[in-house]
């Protein structure tokens, strides 16, 4: 399993409190052993240990790709106080980027935009679902490395310097579908608009959450969380059974489709916590099933508090903000 340390000369408790902090507000798991605080991602294990008054970190995860996107977010936490010098860092392009091309663009309902992409798409058939989009400069496309301190360094005037996280829908021979919501002011979809056919997109991933293991599932989420649940009943096995609710803004983006075993509800949302308190009225979760949620970040903390006075266990959930 690939790993990277590095001695952080910090103050240790504002650390440790943070990363504890981060468990509580993403529903991961945070255990404590041996000296070691763990805190468990989609992406890997963040350890943390008091080290003579410093803190000594150890990041692991299943692949260099994961491991890349731990560092850069730890790399983004502590910017502004310290550079940490990573050991064992492979330099150069960073080992989870995929650049592929623009086959072709379709405006699937109103508030969606599907870009099709062409390339060598098999690094997208892994566990995770989700990518971050890399844009080169217009005219421009050079691409992101790493170096030797572990940091990545990103090119100037990019028009997507937040690298947004987006779902693929579906990954095919040679192509990869995405699906991009269109929202007032979105920077990601005025990018898409601009795109030809034939230009090059960079990916990072894929990593994050991926299929639940479980074989009755209680799929909740707004329009942004569609691609992902596309995604999880296409590749669900046979045997799986559950209740998909969507709830979207305009009732044009309903579409008509499902799969065998599964009930699927759409609600036209007529407050911002519509689908929050549909899934509180129908006690989801209660049955057992595994219950997943994605939404805005204010319907998530409603889910959370319902996950939690219900007792259901992490194993059983994952509820994720895909907004704020």
């Amino acid at each position: 399993m690939p790993e990277n340390t590095t001695l952080l000369p910090l103050p240790a408790e504002p650390l440790l409190d943070l990363l504890r902090k981060e468990a509580e507000e993403h529903d991961l798991e945070c255990t404590q052993t041996d000296g070691w605080l763990d805190l468990s991602t989609q992406y890997g294990i963040i350890s943390a240990r008091i080290d003579d008054g410093a803190v000594l970190l150890r990041l692991s995860s299943e692949t260099e790709g994961e491991l890349t996107v731990l560092r850069d977010a730890v790399n983004a936490h502590v910017s502004g106080q310290f550079v940490p010098k990573w050991s064992n860092v492979r330099t150069g392009r960073p080992p989870n980027l995929t650049v592929l091309r623009l086959a072709g663009k379709t405006q699937i309902s109103p508030s969606f935009l599907r870009l099709t992409l062409s390339g060598d798409t098999h690094r997208l058939t892994g566990a995770g679902f989700h990518i971050r989009f890399v844009a080169p400069a217009a005219g421009k496309p050079h691409w992101p490395r790493i170096d030797a301190t572990g940091r990545t360094i990103w090119f100037d005037k990019t028009p997507l310097p937040h690298r947004p996280v987006y779902t693929i829908a579906e990954v095919r021979a040679g192509q990869a579908d995405i699906d991009i919501f269109r929202h007032e002011g979105g920077r990601t979809i005025a990018w898409a608009d601009s795109l030809e056919v034939g230009d090059p997109v960079g990916v990072l991933g894929p990593g994050g959450s991926g299929l639940p293991e479980a074989n009755r599932l209680s799929l909740w989420g707004d329009e942004t969380a569609m691609p992902a649940i596309r995604r999880i009943l296409s590749e669900a096995p046979e045997d799986t059974v559950g209740k998909v609710t969507i709830a979207v803004r305009d009732p044009d983006d309903i579409f008509l489709w499902g799969r065998r075993g599964f009930e699927v509800r759409w609600l036209v949302r007529s407050d911002p916590t519509t689908l929050a308190h549909a899934m509180i009225a129908d006690r989801a979760g209660a049955d057992k099933a595994y219950l997943w949620f994605a939404a805005g970040a204010a319907e998530t903390k409603i889910a959370r508090q319902h996950a939690a006075e219900l007792n259901i266990a992490k194993q059983r959930r994952h509820i994720a903000a895909y907004w704020t």
